[in-house]
């Protein structure tokens, strides 16, 4: 059975689903639809992470934000205060047309 592509909650279970279903047991079957979501969300790291955090990583990062804390260079995170109160979606240096340090 072909897996599910998506970065989602309803993705990610229905990959576990159809890798038990192949006879695998259910800690591989996590881990192999963990690895399927990173891939789906766009998560380059290594690091570990639970579902929660990839799906809410990958979906800021399509909505040009960045993690709190993470200079991506796609704007400000979605909790900051320009965003927030300012309304603003861009961050102050592509504002003043300054080239961000970490592209």
């Amino acid at each position: 059975m072909p897996r599910t592509v998506g970065c989602s909650v309803k993705a990610y279970t229905n990959n576990i689903r159809t890798e038990i279903n192949a006879g695998k047991e259910r800690d591989q079957a996590v881990a192999i639809a963990i690895n399927y979501l990173k891939k789906d969300c766009g998560i380059t790291s290594k690091k570990r992470m639970t579902p929660a955090q990839i799906i809410s990583a990958g979906s800021s990062k399509k909505n040009g934000e960045s993690a709190r804390g993470v200079r991506d260079g796609s704007g400000p995170s979605k909790d900051s205060y320009r965003r927030k109160k300012e309304k603003k979606k861009i961050g102050r240096r592509k504002e003043r047309g300054e080239k961000c340090p970490n592209e």
